[in-house]
């Protein structure tokens, strides 16, 4: 795990700018005229989830608004309950 600080750190400027891209979208679940920035935010997120390298990855709708979903898979012998 000491290999973590040196990649953080490496990389602090890209993950702060993709975290300000994440918060300009408007994405208000409380008021439904946001519904189609929610949406696009849960694409975003899908999107970096995709690009970090997530096995399966999926936007799955709801009677309210979506879940973003992903998992990597390391070793397909070991489950965790």
């Amino acid at each position: 795990m000491d290999f973590i600080k040196p990649l953080i750190e490496q990389n602090k400027d890209r993950y702060i700018n993709e975290l300000i891209d994440l918060l300009k979208i408007p994405s208000v679940s409380a008021d439904p005229k946001f519904k189609e920035d929610v949406l696009r935010t849960a694409e975003f997120v899908k999107q970096k989830m995709d690009d970090a390298g997530l096995d399966n990855t999926e936007i799955c709708p709801t009677k309210g608004f979506p879940i973003v979903y992903g998992e990597k898979i390391i070793d397909n012998k070991l489950l965790l309950y």
